[in-house]
């Protein structure tokens, strides 16, 4: 298989994850908490990426992740669709790449 190909299916793996997190309920601390660690820790969305854009520390998302805190329900919806915004410039990134570099 090319590596375009294996790109385009990263790409698509990505894409599936981020129209999940749209089903998970955000509300339920379990369930919030259990998508954002995913996101960090298996889709490659940076702490330091994800705290920039929702202004906060680095080390705030850190306890999030270390389930240290939790940040209040209604701020959850902005957190989710930074994180999607997040993967969905991964997968631009993706399918911008070419052989042997940018």
């Amino acid at each position: 298989m090319k590596t375009k190909g294996l790109r385009d299916m990263l790409a698509r793996h990505i894409l599936e994850f981020a129209k999940a997190l749209e089903q998970v309920d955000i509300y339920n601390d379990r369930h919030f908490h259990e998508a954002l660690v995913l996101a960090i820790t298996y889709y490659n969305v940076e702490v330091s990426a994800l705290a920039k854009e929702i202004r906060i520390t680095q080390g705030t998302v850190s306890k999030w992740k270390h389930s240290q805190s939790i940040p209040h329900p209604m701020v959850r919806p902005v957190i989710i669709s930074v994180i999607r915004a997040l993967l969905v410039r991964q997968i631009n990134d993706l399918q911008d790449e070419r052989p042997g570099g940018k």
